[in-house]
């Protein structure tokens, strides 16, 4: 991936839809009352799908499909549909701002310095002041840093980091720098 120098180090990313999702998943829940709520949804999907599988495959080996079955198939599919629109409308968030900032499915460079963060795609260079950045944020599979007020400006997943070091130089930097 890269040098590990002092204070400078290199990394080069190729995010993924999965890294914008899991940083939007973990904005939402970032309350324990999210967290349960999301934990709840994806119990109840799991135990109504079963249930609409279940019921699927009784009716098709008797080759009976009376009121009662397609009632509780219908309520099966109703309840899938509400609990998993948490998870589609984070999926959709996600998509929208991974688009929005043309660095999905591309290779990118990034520079961490004490002073700033650079960014290099596709032969430009964009570079970003640690203490003009609004916010910077640490999920459990990133980073996620704020140019300004409006929107997220740039996923750093931690998967793209060499080692725990350059993590733990990152946290530095941020903690001298945080507002």
């Amino acid at each position: 991936m890269a040098d590990t120098h002092e204070n400078t180090f290199d990394i080069k990313i190729k995010l993924r839809m999965i890294d914008y999702f899991r940083y939007y998943f973990s904005l939402f829940n970032l309350k324990l009352s999210g967290l349960i709520i999301s934990i709840l949804s994806a119990v109840i999907i799991m135990v109504y799908s079963l249930s609409l599988i279940s019921l699927i495959y009784i009716s098709s080996t008797t080759g009976v499909l009376n009121w009662t079955a397609g009632r509780g198939m219908l309520i099966d599919l109703v309840v899938i549909v509400l609990f998993s629109t948490p998870f589609a409308r984070t999926y959709l968030i996600a998509y929208k701002d991974a688009k929005v900032h043309r660095f999905l499915d591309k290779e990118i460079c990034v520079t961490i310095t004490g002073e700033k963060f650079i960014v290099s795609p596709e032969g430009t260079k964009l570079e970003y002041s640690w203490k003009k950045m609004y916010r910077i944020l640490e999920f459990y599979h990133g980073f996620a840093l704020f140019i300004d007020k409006k929107d997220l400006s740039f996923v750093l997943p931690k998967r793209c980091f060499r080692n725990k070091q350059q993590i733990k130089l990152l946290r530095e930097i941020i903690a001298k720098y945080k507002k």
